[in-house]
């Protein structure tokens, strides 16, 4: 009998991942908070998938001397339901134990691509690299937050802009994978800007919290 597919989290993705309420042949817990990963080891005869926001799944699985297989899967806000997801797959995993796992997140998701495990996978890393630079320059003041987004909506042709897009993902999300990846790689373009940084200490994590780069209608999620 399928099972439906279970999500450990409370941000905007979690949310977004549980109405999607897909099913699996194998049971699947679905993680976008990294604090949760361990409770979701905790049943053994689940598969695992954690959130490439989070970092990944196989620096996660070190981090907390895991010896459980976890994939990693890097969804978008807004779901898409024709654009695929990134995935990785544990390498030591053999190769049915790779299809079957494989097979559990396409059922969960819709299509996926494999790609190398590492910090964000690959559209996450791109999208809080993009998102980061526009915060670095609202912070700079070089432009106010609604002429970046209008610049690269109208100029680039991008469906959303970035910083409207962060609100929309949680900053303390997207801030949370930029240190990952500034770990990880050292690189100036991974440093959290000050103006995003500035605003999750505050408690302003965007459309969920009502303020974010955006001020938000409660009723509506209205950016103002």
């Amino acid at each position: 009998m399928p099972e439906p597919v279970r999500v450990l989290g409370k941000d905007a993705l979690a949310a977004a991942l549980q109405e999607r309420a897909r099913e699996t042949e194998r049971p699947l817990t679905l993680v976008t908070d990294p604090g949760l990963l361990k409770e979701a080891l905790a049943e053994d005869d689940r598969l695992v998938a954690v959130t490439a926001w989070s970092a990944g799944g196989r620096q996660l699985s070190r981090e907390l001397g895991a010896p459980h297989a976890v994939a990693s899967f890097g969804s978008l806000l807004p779901l898409s339901p024709t654009g695929p997801t990134d995935v990785s797959l544990p390498d030591h995993l053999d190769e049915i134990g790779r299809q079957l796992l494989k097979k559990a997140l396409g059922e969960a998701l819709g299509e996926v691509v494999e790609v190398a495990e590492g910090p964000g996978l690959v559209r996450p890393r791109m999208v809080a690299a993009l998102i980061n630079e526009a915060a670095h320059l609202f912070g700079e003041q070089v432009a106010e937050v609604a002429e970046i987004d209008r610049a690269m909506v109208l100029g680039m042709n991008h469906p959303r802009g970035p910083l409207a897009w962060a609100d929309q993902i949680g900053l303390e999300v997207v801030e949370r994978l930029l240190v990952a990846l500034s770990r990880a790689f050292g690189e100036e373009i991974y440093r959290p800007a000050k103006a995003l940084t500035r605003l999750v200490s505050a408690g302003h994590l965007g459309l969920a919290s009502g303020q974010g780069f955006y001020s938000y209608e409660r009723t509506g999620g209205v950016p103002s």
